[in-house]
């Protein structure tokens, strides 16, 4: 599953993510339908995977790496601790409605 940013953090625009991931999901959706049939067509799968690829590279262009950990200002766990009891938790921001 891919991350799927929000308003709040994860991506530089939020709507155009959302489009794009929406057309992901469309031609996914294509594919397991066509993966479904008796006798699926390979050049149909073949086609839909290759545009789920350019869709996501697309998409990977409007994320923003470790936005999370940098917008709370916490810290997931300490790299020099690795014990499970040291393992800060952080929880994120609550999403508002759009």
């Amino acid at each position: 599953m891919m991350f799927k940013g929000t308003q709040n953090f994860g991506s530089t625009d939020f709507r155009k993510d959302a489009e794009l991931q929406a057309r992901i999901d469309t031609a996914y959706d294509r594919v397991r339908a066509e993966e479904a049939k008796r006798h699926p067509d390979p050049k149909i799968i073949r086609e839909k995977l290759a545009e789920m690829e350019q869709l996501r590279l697309e998409a990977q262009k409007l994320y923003i790496p470790r936005s999370f950990l940098r917008s709370s200002g916490r810290t997931a766990r300490s790299a020099s601790m690795p014990s499970p009891a040291r393992i800060r938790r952080s929880t994120p921001p609550p999403c508002r409605p759009i």
